[in-house]
This record gives structure tokens, sequence and C-alpha cells, in this order.
């Protein structure tokens, strides 16, 4: 079977991972695009030759679609996921999965009363790199700490939509942020705490209220703990994550994996063989292979409502100015 799709919001993550993404998958062909600038809308429509839309209910309306790829400003989403909800329509949306742990919830109910599909896409994932890691961990003995670094350096970080709390949902921690809190949870589980701080003060010219910079430092009730340094005001860009235990250390820089022994001496590097569009396409392939019931489910809402009680502990940390305690959501999704 191949599935109908289109893209709604036509930024930069879709221009350079979701339309190759999708262009390159055998199971799904575009046969729409949508965004609310009409200027960008015209040029994927000549670009792409596809219909193109600048209200997404316009879009459900007039095509016949199985799923929708969503890439919008945070604060589009719910007006999408309702939209598609409504229709039936399957989505696999940008991340974060919502602003804050309410708005996670929320979706997550849309998504069961309606019955669709809605996958949060998480690019590592599904980068063999990523993929191999834990299967490398047995190595290290026991594993005592985890650090996880992502800097950008953007000149200008309270600009735009993201510069605005109450739309974006927060800063770095939340955007760039997501995908470090997205590896902790994928290789050691929701973390026992977790505290925060992080300033708006990169560009002084600019009154902005969504963090530019942040440290989070949380822990395990194992003793295993780790800190995140998160940044988009922080050149040159950096991404790596590193676990290290009693018999060495495994480091994702990058497109490169390297294993250390307990002296420090290098034992393996692997290097990504692939590109990044073609990551995109995996993960589309793998989306479609979902709806088709052949392959174990992976990144649904009740996965992710744990990803944002850890970020809503962040912030609830920056402002208390002490360890916030996490676990509500691994016990109960649906917990106040």
């Amino acid at each position: 079977m191949t599935y109908r799709a289109a893209i709604v919001g036509l930024g930069r993550q879709a221009e350079q991972h979701h339309i190759p993404g999708l262009l390159g998958c055998e199971s799904a062909d575009l046969v729409a695009i949508c965004d609310v600038d009409p200027g960008r809308v015209a040029v994927y429509e000549e670009r792409l030759s596809v219909p193109g839309y600048c209200d997404v209910s316009d879009l459900l309306a007039e095509q016949r679609l199985d799923f929708v790829i969503a890439s919008t400003p945070h604060d589009a989403y719910p007006a999408v996921i309702e939209a598609a909800a409504k229709r039936g329509t399957h989505v696999l949306k940008e991340k974060p999965f919502a602003r804050n742990l309410s708005e996670a919830r929320r979706f997550h109910a849309l998504a069961k009363q309606a019955g669709i599909t809605l996958m949060t896409a998480c690019s590592r994932r599904f980068n063999p790199l990523y993929q191999a890691f834990p299967g490398l961990l047995s190595h290290l003995g026991r594993i005592y700490f985890v650090e996880g670094r992502y800097t950008l350096g953007i000149r200008n970080p309270g600009a735009g939509w993201r510069g605005e709390r109450v739309r974006a949902g927060g800063g770095c921690i939340i955007d760039m942020g997501y995908h470090m809190v997205d590896l902790v949870i994928w290789y050691f589980g929701q973390p026992h705490q977790v505290a925060a701080h992080y300033s708006a003060a990169a560009d002084p010219t600019v009154v902005y209220d969504s963090e530019d910079t942040a440290v989070i430092t949380f822990n395990y009730e194992s003793g295993l703990y780790g800190t995140l340094t998160i940044s988009r005001s922080y050149p040159p860009k950096t991404e790596r994550f590193t676990a290290l235990g009693s018999g060495g250390s495994i480091t994702i820089d990058r497109s490169l994996l390297s294993v250390y022994d307990a002296t420090g001496s290098l034992l393996e590097t692997r290097s990504l063989a692939c590109s990044e569009q073609y990551v995109a396409a995996t993960q589309i392939e793998y989306f479609c292979r979902m709806l088709s019931g052949k392959v174990v489910p992976v990144g649904l809402p009740v996965d992710h409502l744990a990803h944002l009680e850890f970020i809503d502990a962040c912030y609830l940390s920056h402002e208390l100015g002490q360890f916030v305690e996490l676990g509500r959501t691994r016990e109960n999704p649906w917990a106040a």
C-alpha cells in the first residue's frame, strides 16, 4: 500500500528533512503541501508540482489523505492535531510532542478518541549510531555518569516565535533540548530527580522570555547521574552524548561514535554512513509500517508524557531553586 501524505509547515525542518524524506520514502507519496504563508506555498507548489493550501482544514477537506507530517511553530500544533483528529487522519509531528504536560495529555486524549496514530518525530531514534549506543552499554560495567551537550551559535536567539515562551512553550530546553531528553529517557528511563538553571541574556538588545542557555542536572535512585548543557547562543555547533562507566565510556559526537576503555584508550569508532535525508526517509517509512501494523509502535503520545514531565520539572526547578522529583507519568499517565 502507498499512503497519501501532505506536509503542514514549510520551514527549514520541512525543507531539509521532511520533504526529502517523504520524496525518498517508498511507502508514501507527497500529494499536497500547506503553510500559512501564501508566497511560500506558491514556491513549493511550483517546485514539487503538488497543490498547496494556506489552511489545514481546507487541505484535509479537499484532499484524501492517510497522514500529514506537521512541522510548524509550536503554538500551531493544537489546530493541526484537532483538525486531523476530526478527519481521522494520522499525524507524524515534529518534536516537541507538546509545550507542556497538560497539553501532552490533551493531545493523547484527542488521538485516542479519534483512533489516529500520533507519532512524534525524534530523528535520532532512526540514526544507526544512536541505535547502536544502547547495545554497547553493557561493555561499560557500572554506568555512573551521563553527559549531553547540544549548542548552536544563533546570533539573535530571542527573535521570532521561539523567543516567546507562551508560543514556544519555552526556549532551548523544550526545543533543541528535546532531543537530549529523548536520549536520556530512551537509554536509561525516566530520572528520579531533575534540576535546571537557565538564562535569556545572550542578546541584550532584545527582550525575550524563552531561555537561550540552560544546564540541567538529573539523577536516578540507582546512583546514576548526569548533566545536559543546552544553548542556542554558544558557538560552534556541538552535539555530543556520553555515558561513563567503570569499564570505560561511549561518546556520540554528531556523526562519530567512539568507544574507550577505562584508561581512555580508543577501542572502536563508527561513523555515520548515511545522510540526514536517508534518516528522515527511514523514519517516515517506519511510520508507514506502524500504520500497517508491521512494526512495534514508537513515539506515541503515552511514550512522550515522560518527556514533558521532565521538561516541566526543569522549568519548575528553576523557579523553586531546588530539585524536582519525577515519576508521576511512569506510574499513571493520567495523573494530575
